[in-house]
This record gives C-alpha cells, structure tokens and sequence, in this order.
C-alpha cells in the first residue's frame, strides 16, 4: 500500500508541474493557462468514470483494483494541488485579481491608459494604488491623481481599470472607489461593467 501511496504522488505531483510553475514564474496571461488544466480535469474525470466501471465489472483482479486506486490517489492529489494554486494569489493580493501586482502606481500612465482598446497598465497597478495611495484622501486629491473618472456619483467615483480578466473577456473591470459622509476614501470594489 505504500508503494501505491507514493507511485500515486509521483503521478499527481507530474500532472500538476505545468500549473505550479506557472504558478511560480507568474505565467498568467489573461487566464489563458487554465482552460488546459480545466481540460486535464475533464480528461481525469473521464478515466476516473471508466476506471470504476471497470472495477465494477472485474472484482478478482488484485493487480487491476491497485492500478485504479493509485490512478484515484493521483487524481485526488491533483484536485487539491490544483485548488491550493488557485486560492493562493487570492490570498496573497487580499481579493484583487490576478496580475494587480505587476506594476508600481504611476498616475500618468494611470491617466494615459487606453483601457478601451485592451490596455492594462491601470489593472497591473491595483494593488500598489488602493495601497499606498488611496489611503485618506479625499475626493478632490483623488480625482486628481487619477484623472476625470468614467462614472462619477454622490457615494462613489469610478474607473474602467480594462478587459475583464476571464477567458471570454466580454466586459470591462471598473474600479469603484467609495466615500463616507467626510467625502474621503472609504473602500474600493472590483466589479465587472
């Protein structure tokens, strides 16, 4: 059983490799990586489907019922390395989506940006702005620093930071600042719109 225990690791810990070093070396490019992971999901669930049918129909193969619980461990294994790679740059960006971090907050590139044909300079610079740079300001400073924004009402002020970062990018990521009675930064969301 503990051979089985560890060709089962191996096995998972050789289908995860691409996502962890993705994961590692920051290879996400508008999502684009997944859908090859979500089709490995699909492919595992397949077999794994076919593997129970078969056991259900041979019951005195002892060689055959190992094969099948070392290929179950490896897909386990994978489902939860998986998983743990996409919860970690959750948790690590404190709810701001992937790729919020590549970039230093610059206002003149945050004002130059051309969001509407595909830019992402604004939604590379979430992070270091909501950070360190809209803590206690007010409106008026805020407006300043990042220009005339997209939607402007008397609770909130808003900015399309880009394409919506999915795989089917249909709509555009707006960053939604909000303000207390004082009229300074309350809180911020990320929506699509």
């Amino acid at each position: 059983m503990k051979k089985i225990a560890i060709i089962s690791s191996l096995i998972s810990l050789c289908l995860s490799l691409p996502l962890l070093l993705s994961f590692f070396i920051n290879i996400y490019i508008n999502n684009s990586i997944y859908i090859i992971f979500y089709t490995f999901i699909l492919i595992a669930l397949l077999i794994l489907l076919l593997i129970v049918t078969v056991l259900l129909l041979i019951k005195k193969n002892k060689l055959l019922k190992n094969l099948i619980v070392v290929i179950f461990m490896s897909f386990l294994v994978f489902c939860i390395v998986f998983a743990t790679v996409i919860a970690l740059p959750d948790s690590v960006l404190n709810g701001l989506p992937k790729g919020s971090n590549y970039q230093k907050f610059d206002s003149s590139i945050w004002i130059a940006s051309d969001y509407l044909r595909g830019d992402r300079n604004r939604q590379y610079m979430l992070k270091d702005l909501i950070e360190n740079n809209l803590q206690g300001k007010t409106r008026d400073e805020i407006k300043q620093l990042l220009g005339k924004p997209d939607k402007e009402e008397k609770t909130y002020i808003s900015y399309a930071t880009g394409p919506e970062r999915s795989f089917f990018s249909v709509d555009y990521e707006l960053l939604i600042i909000l303000f207390n009675v004082n009229n300074t930064f309350e809180r911020y969301e990320i929506r699509q719109g």
